[in-house]
C-alpha cells in the first residue's frame, strides 16, 4: 500500500507514471543491445565464413598431391560450401535460442487433423512453394535476360561467371541448398525474428530485407 501510494503521489507532482518511464528507458535500452546484436550477428557470420575457408584450404595443404587435380571451378564451389557451412553453424550455435525452428501456427493448425490428412497437406504446401520458388526464379531470370540489365555491372557479370563455372552438382549442393539454408539462419532465424520482436513485423520485414540487400551488393 505504501509503495502504491508512493507512485501516486510521484505521479501528482511530476505529471508522469514512474512505472512508464521505467518501460521506457528499459524498452530503448532493449532497441540499443538488439541493433548491436544483430550487427555483431553479421560480424560473426563473416568470421565464420572465414574460419570454414581457412579449414578448406588447411585440408587441401595438409593433403598436398592428392587434391592437387582439382579444377579451380571446384575449389571454388568447395570454398563456398565451408564457408556457408562456417558462418551457419557459428551463428546457428551462437544464436540459438532467437531461432525459432518451429513450424508456423496455421500449419499447426491445419495439420492437428488426422494423420493421412496431416501428411497431405504438408506435401502439398511444400510442393507449391517450391513450384513458386522455381517458376520465380526462372521468370525473373528471363525478364533480366530480356532488359539486359546485367550488361550494365561488370561485378554482376564476373559473379555469375564464377557460378556458372561450377560443375551443376557442386552448384545444386551450394546455391540450392547449403547457401540458402545458411542464409535462412542469419537473415530470417536471427536479424528477422529478434527484429520482430523489437519493431514488429512489418518494420522486421522492412529492415531484414534491407540488410539482405545491401549484403549481396
Amino acid at each position: 500500500m505504501d509503495a502504491k501510494k508512493g507512485q501516486t503521489e510521484k505521479r501528482a507532482r511530476t505529471g508522469r507514471d514512474p512505472k512508464e518511464a521505467q518501460n521506457k528507458a528499459v524498452s530503448a535500452g532493449w532497441n540499443v543491445g538488439t541493433v548491436f546484436s544483430l550487427f555483431a550477428a553479421l560480424l560473426v557470420y563473416e568470421l565464420g565464413k572465414q574460419a570454414g575457408l581457412w579449414a578448406l584450404l588447411a585440408v587441401r595443404d595438409r593433403l598436398g598431391d592428392a587434391l592437387s587435380g582439382g579444377s579451380q571451378a571446384v575449389w571454388f564451389g568447395l570454398g563456398g560450401i565451408a564457408m556457408q557451412l562456417g558462418g551457419g553453424a557459428i551463428c546457428g550455435i551462437v544464436w540459438r535460442k532467437w531461432i525459432a525452428w518451429q513450424m508456423p501456427r496455421r500449419w499447426k493448425s491445419r495439420n492437428t487433423e488426422g494423420g493421412g490428412k496431416k501428411r497431405t497437406d504438408a506435401f502439398s504446401t511444400a510442393a507449391s512453394f517450391l513450384g513458386l520458388a522455381v517458376s520465380s526464379a526462372l521468370g525473373l531470370n528471363l525478364l533480366l535476360g530480356l532488359i539486359r540489365l546485367p550488361d550494365v555491372s561488370q561485378a554482376f557479370q564476373k559473379t555469375a561467371a564464377a557460378q556458372a563455372a561450377v560443375p551443376l552438382w557442386l552448384g545444386l549442393l551450394l546455391y540450392g541448398l547449403i547457401a540458402p539454408f545458411s542464409e535462412e539462419i542469419l537473415f530470417r532465424g536471427i536479424l528477422y525474428g529478434r527484429a520482430r520482436k523489437t519493431l514488429g513485423r512489418n518494420a522486421a520485414v522492412f529492415f531484414s530485407g534491407i540488410l539482405f540487400a545491401v549484403y549481396h551488393g
